[in-house]
């Protein structure tokens, strides 16, 4: 996105115009390796905006994930590492007639995540057998039995 903004602003009879650009962007890209491992990557850009007192810088972020199925498709491995490059920070300036100050927080440092997951019962690995229509309606799904 770009967009365009103007600031007309007044205080103790002072008077500050702020016009200009700036933009906005995503990108999200999920890419299959091979047929069991598949990697995403997700980022996003803040162009800097000017206000009143205040003037946002950019800030921007990258996030990556992997995704492997292992053991017959029972589990899978997955890395997910958010703010590859540490980045995710907001930073502004800010300015009067008798200060000036300088902000930078970090919301959240790079988290990096290792998980596993196993499927105990992978209905891809099981040979299922049709229910017949009574089974269904009466919920009997055991075995030669009749219901319980």
């Amino acid at each position: 996105n770009l967009f365009g903004y103007n600031n007309d602003s007044s205080y103790d009879d002072k008077t500050i115009k702020n016009k200009g650009f700036s933009t906005q962007a995503r990108l999200s890209a999920s890419i299959r390796l091979n047929k069991t491992t598949n990697m995403q990557l997700q980022g996003n850009y803040n162009g800097p905006v000017k206000t009143f007192q205040n003037e946002r810088l950019e800030m921007y972020v990258a996030n990556f994930g992997l995704s492997k199925n292992i053991w017959d498709n029972q589990g899978t491995l997955n890395l997910n590492v958010q703010d590859i490059f540490n980045s995710r920070r907001r930073r502004a300036n800010t300015q009067g007639e008798t200060f000036y100050r300088e902000m930078n927080m970090q919301m959240m440092p790079r988290t990096v995540m290792l998980s596993l997951s196993y499927r105990f019962k992978n209905k891809d690995a099981q040979e299922t057998k049709p229910k017949s229509r009574r089974q269904e309606q009466s919920g009997d799904f055991g075995g030669d039995d009749g219901p319980m």
